[in-house]
């Protein structure tokens, strides 16, 4: 196919996560380059590279960043945070996941990666991947393991690393035979060479652990891919056992089992909040939420309340600066950012003449303004898209910032 190519746009697309090789696909994109310029067609010729990644390789910065100058350096097109979900031959485009269209004269894909038809009829698997202890790499029946890339262990699934499990395996193996105590377990290392084209290799030598986990920064910059994010820090990045956390905290065990819920039933993403308030005496009220304590709500003293607790504005901007505070911790969580401290100050203007019944125009805020203080690993521009993906897609946030349906009626 590329010996007939006579040059135009080159579209090297993923079209699945997980998928075998994180590097593979970068790989592809700089040895197509080189080919085309031996070819005399490069000048002719365009090359994009579409990955859902956010980064070419997220468990190495090092290597990433030199992939990200080299495609600069070659005029390759990076596409991040996207799949090719189809493609329109009769147009000739590819269809992303974002919605977006690219036109491709040679499209050249990373397969969709699925276990077996024999793996998937055996009874091991669960959602497609047969789950182990991520440690000695046993199934859930006992005496019976499995390596490679039919396992949701948590590491990519090249050949390095079945490689090292299967080691694992053996030795585990060797001693229940010897009555020994097992071996150390898994430790998720992975080593590759990878090729820059121009006679160029680098290694890559990464490790997959809790605890231990490289400094991978993913920011994710389109509104639907965060629970991806979460499914592939799950499955990809870390080697973890069920009452372990991956990073700040966020149990993305949890998170991404969810995701998966919902990936395979969109009808789960629709969710109802309730509270209940019930007045108690004067301006104050409590708020019942599920079996936590009631919260309570009053007025201050010089708004003829008894000051025992936040008003109901205050408390609306908690309740902005808490929703934030969740989208930092799970975004930073899902792109490999560790959180050092987070400080969120919100403050709003509010008129109280119409709620006083002296005028009639808007009773709320006028508006509101939110200062973040976030310390974290991150570089700046991370940061920055670390940031505004979360303001724009805080629920509060988009509550606030649009209209949205009222309906108060008395029972």
């Amino acid at each position: 196919m590329l010996a007939d190519f006579a040059g135009g746009r080159v579209v090297l697309g993923v079209t699945s996560t997980p998928f075998k090789c994180p590097p593979a696909p970068s790989e592809a994109a700089l040895l197509v380059h080189d080919y085309l310029t031996h070819r005399g067609i490069r000048s002719g010729s365009e090359i994009s590279l579409v990955m859902p990644l956010g980064v070419p390789i997220p468990p190495s910065p090092a290597a990433s960043q030199a992939l990200l100058v080299a495609f600069g350096e070659r005029g390759i097109n990076w596409h991040p945070e996207r799949l090719v979900r189809a493609l329109d031959p009769v147009r000739k485009v590819a269809l992303l996941s974002d919605g977006g269209e690219m036109p491709y004269d040679l499209f050249l894909r990373v397969p969709v990666h699925r276990a077996p038809v024999v793996v998937e009829e055996s009874g091991l698997c669960v959602d497609g991947w047969i789950p182990v202890n991520p440690l000695t790499l046993e199934t859930a029946f006992p005496g019976v393991y499995a390596v490679g890339d039919v396992t949701s262990v948590g590491t990519p699934k090249a050949g390095v690393f079945a490689e090292g499990q299967a080691a694992v395996v053996a030795n585990e193996i060797i001693a229940q035979q010897r009555g020994n105590g097992g071996p150390a377990g898994y430790d998720g290392r992975g080593m590759c060479y990878l090729e820059f084209g121009y006679d160029q290799v680098a290694r890559v030598d990464v490790t997959f652990q809790p605890g231990n986990l490289p400094p991978t920064r993913r920011v994710c910059s389109n509104p639907d891919q965060l629970t991806r994010l979460y499914r592939m820090a799950l499955k990809e990045h870390t080697v973890m056992s069920k009452t372990e956390t991956a990073r700040n905290g966020v149990d993305l065990e949890t998170v991404g089992a969810l995701a998966e819920r919902i990936q395979a039933d969109p009808a789960a993403a629709a969710t109802v909040w309730q509270a209940e308030v019930t007045w108690q005496g004067a301006f104050r009220s409590e708020a019942r939420i599920r079996d936590f304590a009631p919260m309570p709500s009053d007025e201050p003293a010089g708004l003829g309340g008894s000051d025992t607790a936040p008003n109901p504005v205050e408390q609306l901007l908690a309740a902005f600066g808490n929703c934030l505070a969740v989208g930092y911790a799970a975004n930073a969580s899902a792109a490999g950012i560790t959180i050092e401290s987070l400080r969120i100050a919100l403050k709003g203007d509010l008129d109280l003449r119409t709620f006083l019944g002296l005028a009639q125009d808007n009773a709320g805020y006028e508006a509101i303004e939110v200062s973040v203080d976030l310390r974290c690993d991150a570089t700046e521009d991370q940061l920055a898209a670390l940031h505004d993906k979360v303001v724009g897609t805080s629920p509060v946030g988009h509550t606030l910032s649009r209209v949205v349906p009222l309906r108060v009626d008395l029972a």
